[in-house]
């Protein structure tokens, strides 16, 4: 006979055991993680906070533009700062995993309210016809590690550009 303690405290082990079920099936699969870390990124740079894009890009980030992770801050700002609403949408995504490197390929389409230049960069990239390329890495054995380490669009020119430079341009 089974003290109700027993019974209890195998209950508990039956729940634990089906609670890593299903984050090792579900929610911690490595296209789970790409796609919710990829998700939030878009969502931190449209609600133009930079704690959720910040957790998710690496230290080491650098891309062909010579941007460093402290200048994606700015680069998210000044594009952020040009609309009232901004709306990223991901197109035709497509993304090659290979051990602890992940590559994601899509179409970016800018939709929301511009006003200054927004204008001009939302029909700067919605007209793109090359895809724009994030890569991220696996940092550690944690299936949530996943971080952006660069960016790249071959079509996107950024000369004379540099990161702040809409934001400093609007205050007085």
């Amino acid at each position: 006979m089974s003290s109700p303690l027993q019974s209890k405290a195998n209950w508990i082990v039956i729940g634990t055991v089906l609670l890593m079920a299903y984050l090792l099936i579900f929610r911690w699969r490595t296209n789970s993680q790409l796609e919710l870390h990829q998700t939030a990124l878009i969502a931190g740079i449209e609600d133009n906070r930079w704690g959720p894009c910040k957790k998710r890009i690496s230290e080491n980030y650098k891309d062909r533009w010579g941007w460093r992770r402290d200048d994606l801050k700015l680069v998210f700002q000044d594009i952020r700062s040009q609309f009232l609403v901004l709306g990223l949408h991901l197109k035709d995504a497509k993304w090659d995993v290979a051990g602890s490197k992940a590559t994601l390929t899509t179409r970016i389409r800018v939709e929301g309210t511009p006003f200054g230049i927004g204008s001009s960069i939302q029909t700067m990239i919605n007209r793109e016809t090359a895809p724009m390329v994030f890569m991220w890495e696996k940092e550690s054995w944690q299936p949530w590690s996943w971080k952006l380490v660069s960016m790249n669009h071959p079509e996107i020119d950024v000369d004379g550009y540099q990161p702040g430079d809409l934001v400093e341009a609007t205050k007085f």
